[in-house]
């Protein structure tokens, strides 16, 4: 309350009263004075409203403002210089928009701001003013307005296609405690490293939500104060372990993909846990206050991997990760592919595409002597069979050789399975296998490689064996041909 001083009409006392009341009564003489039109009201109001004016203009003070705004309003309702002061602090001067572009997901409104714009426009609306300063400044303001809400709907139906729910004002996500466990599926090193990146990009979405949030109450009281989200806490946890029995704790995403992009391969398992904890805030009459709490926690080995789920609070906020998650499991590779179930069919092809050729040369030295062709006039199919026998000697070896170091990371463990002969019978622990993953991290890392190496070699000896087979045919009809006439 700002005090002036003033006289008694009865006793000429001096006394101190607001510098907006009308009437006293005398400390002194107990007399009643009356303050007619006196000048220091409307001096005193007009060099108020100046200073006002200055801690925007000189200072950027808009909390102080707002305060001296609202007093001048309630003091001199009628006058409408104090209401478009106090729109201009609710809005830094027009600067501040009334939704959070938070591309590429949806943009929030802010209804409490835009409220509290609308209350102080309609009351300047219901003071006494030229008609002309009144058209006007209802043309800047309702200009101001229209143009956050055109500008919002048209942020929205640009990304409405690629929007998650969860970034929708006011949309409530379900709420709910799950673990998912990924089996018999092989876990890209990038698909994880996706994840993390979009968890980045979730969090600092909601921290801008928040900082956007925070400016905008700066200038308003506590039970004035609305927030969709007040960040408390909301981070993202890196837990590392590598093969040399070292480990590391961090917080930082940019460090952590840096030691993921570079040490891959040292990795021997992480957890990475994304927690949102923030607080819900609305203003009064109805003043409530809540704290919320979610979070999705990957728990990485390199035979398992196991996503635990807390989306407890009713206004989740991390389905879509989670979703992201989920498609990640469901759309990864099988793990027992027919690349481990066809192994030793893949073996003998390989072989044979690869020891056909010697076959055939050790086949065409043989013809050279002379006993030997001999022997094949005896029977025209000896020829073609000693080929084949010699082509699964030697390629089956080489292949065996080469298979077995593609194979040694990513086939299934062995289990005792009888004993038959006098020995010990082993076989593929396919249960065991079919209920673990293989994540390309650690010692995984070229296992995916590994098994487009087997495709490559696959396809390359099966189209090597139908030429080598066409000349192995070729050449048998030519020694039948050759023994006839010499017979």
């Amino acid at each position: 309350m700002q005090l002036v001083p003033v006289q008694c009409s009865h006793c000429g006392a001096g006394v101190e009263v607001d510098a907006y009341t009308k009437s006293f009564v005398c400390n002194v003489c107990g007399g009643s004075t009356i303050i007619e039109n006196s000048q220091h009201h409307s001096d005193f109001h007009d060099n108020s409203i100046n200073k006002a004016e200055m801690l925007i203009d000189n200072q950027d003070n808009y909390s102080k403002a707002k305060s001296e705004f609202e007093y001048l309003t309630t003091s001199y309702p009628d006058d409408p210089r104090p209401w478009i002061g106090l729109i201009r602090c609710y809005t830094n001067d027009l600067t501040i928009k009334l939704y959070i572009d938070v591309s590429p997901y949806q943009p929030i409104w802010l209804t409490g701001l835009e409220n509290r714009i609308m209350n102080a426009f309609n009351n300047y609306n219901r003071v006494e003013t030229k008609e002309q300063e009144k058209a006007h400044t209802e043309q800047v303001f309702m200009d101001y307005i229209n143009k956050n809400k055109e500008e919002f709907e048209a942020l929205k139906e640009k990304n409405k296609d690629d929007a998650p729910a969860e970034a929708v004002s006011g949309e409530a996500g379900s709420s709910f405690n799950e673990t998912i466990k990924a089996e018999n599926r092989i876990i890209k090193a990038e698909d994880i490293r996706n994840i993390v990146v979009k968890m980045d990009e979730s969090l600092k979405k909601y921290r801008y939500i928040s900082k956007k949030e925070e400016e905008v109450n700066k200038s308003f009281d506590y039970d004035e104060k609305e927030y969709n989200f007040k960040d408390n806490g909301s981070k993202i946890k890196f837990d590392i372990d590598f093969h040399d029995n070292t480990s590391a704790s961090i917080d930082s995403v940019d460090e952590f993909l840096y030691i993921y992009d570079n040490r891959l391969s040292e990795i021997k398992s992480l957890n990475i846990r994304y927690g949102l904890h923030y607080d819900v805030e609305t203003p009064k009459p109805n003043k409530k206050y809540d704290y919320m709490s979610q979070s999705i926690e990957l728990r990485v080995r390199e035979n398992k991997l196991s996503i635990d789920v807390d989306l407890k609070s009713a206004d989740d906020k991390l389905s879509n990760i989670y979703k992201e998650i989920k498609n990640m499991v469901l759309n990864a590779p099988t793990k027992y592919d027919d690349i481990i179930k066809k192994r030793t069919g893949i073996t003998i092809m390989c072989g044979l595409g690869i020891g056909l050729i010697p076959g055939l040369v050790i086949g065409g030295v043989l013809l050279s002597i002379e006993q030997a062709r001999l022997l094949f006039a005896s029977t025209y199919v000896l020829f073609p069979i000693l080929v084949f026998f010699i082509s699964m000697v030697i390629g089956t070896t080489i292949s065996t050789f080469i298979l077995n170091g593609l194979y040694s990371n990513i086939k299934p463990d062995q289990k005792y399975a009888g004993y038959k002969d006098g020995q010990s019978v082993y076989t593929d622990d396919v249960d065991d296998y079919v209920n673990s993953s293989e994540i390309l991290i650690g010692k995984n890392v070229h296992n995916m490689e590994d098994r487009e190496s087997i495709k490559k070699l696959l396809e390359k000896c099966k189209k090597m064996f139908l030429v080598e087979l066409v000349i192995l045919l070729f050449i048998s009809i030519l020694v039948v041909f050759i023994f006839n006439i010499m017979a």
